[in-house]
């Protein structure tokens, strides 16, 4: 085995356990200068069309191997090889010994099964191992639990029963405005002012009278004070105007040969009655026979321009105008 000068296997045997190479184990001048050398650990998977393994030839053209070793005999040599394949593999523990004339020693571990590790991340969910809860990368989001999904629906039919309610309050309080009799008054009701029309014929007339006639009556009926909203009904001269519930209403006859309450009619009410703001008379109602319609409407509670400005008690100011 050596071209040393050996005395005999003794000293051979000595030199075996004792000797430590001075070469680096990538030179090729190690083969003769140490006992073991080329250890290594091979690993291979073992397929149906190539049942065998070899440190020389890899099957399928993929063999891993370990850093290679070298020393003296007598020692104890760790190797670890990563075999990225899974399966059933043949593990080989492979050095050859000798320095001129060396030899193969091979140590053969067949029918090893190797596991897939666990790995979160990798795209594989390895189900003995892994699931949704401990790796949602590999495995995915978990399917919501039965007592989630029922609160998630009840939510959502609790929001959208909401919205169809208060859909159906507001479209059936439209309903209920559209079909409402209440604005349908009786004419006995309204009690028409006797001296409106003389008032107004005089006032139109004789405009000197009308401001002497306005002047004292705004001196009984107006405060000194700018709130012009309590002027009288007395006083308006435009058109014919009564007492309906307490408040002064414009009175309007309207003739019609044949009048009926359509839909349509009803909708344009409904609208009328709606409208609700401080510069506008409010509709207070009507009264509805074949032949004649009498509509009432508020009667400028506020005053007109002419009761404003012909009345000397009431200021006219800048923010007024």
């Amino acid at each position: 085995l050596s071209n040393r000068t050996m005395n005999n296997s003794q000293s051979w045997y000595h030199w075996c356990h004792t000797h430590e190479s001075t070469y680096d184990i990538s030179d090729p001048k190690i083969e003769s200068d140490t006992c073991l050398w080329h250890i290594n650990v091979h690993a291979c998977e073992i397929g149906s069309s190539i049942p065998y393994c070899g440190p020389w030839i890899p099957p399928n053209g993929q063999i891993y191997h370990s850093t290679v070793m070298a020393g003296r005999a007598g020692r104890i040599y760790e190797s670890t090889v990563v075999v990225p394949v899974f399966g059933i593999i043949e593990i080989i523990a492979h050095f050859k010994v000798g320095i001129a004339d060396w030899i193969h020693i091979a140590l053969v571990s067949s029918n090893i099964q190797v596991s897939r590790k666990a790995i979160c991340g990798d795209k594989f969910c390895d189900i003995k191992y892994e699931n949704c809860s401990n790796c949602p990368l590999d495995c995915g989001k978990c399917p919501l639990k039965p007592i989630h999904i029922g609160f998630i629906t009840a939510t959502c039919v609790l929001f959208i029963s909401s919205l169809i309610g208060i859909g159906l309050y507001f479209k059936i309080q439209e309903q209920r405005l559209l079909w409402d009799p209440s604005w349908i008054i009786d004419v006995k009701e309204v009690q028409p002012l006797r001296s409106q029309q003389s008032n107004s014929l005089t006032s139109i007339n004789d405009p000197q009278k009308t401001n002497f006639t306005r002047r004292q009556t705004s001196e009984t009926n107006l405060s000194i004070t700018t709130n012009i909203s309590t002027i009288s009904c007395v006083q308006q001269i435009f058109c014919p105007a009564g007492n309906l519930r307490h408040t002064c209403v414009a009175i309007r006859k309207y003739k019609h040969k044949h009048f009926q309450l359509t839909r349509r009619i009803r909708e344009q009410v409904r609208l009328v009655r709606t409208l609700n703001h401080n510069n506008i008379c409010k509709f207070m109602g009507a009264s509805l026979s074949p032949n004649e319609v009498i509509i009432y409407m508020e009667y400028m509670p506020k005053g007109s321009l002419r009761d404003v400005l012909q009345n000397e008690k009431i200021p006219i100011t800048w923010p007024f105008r």
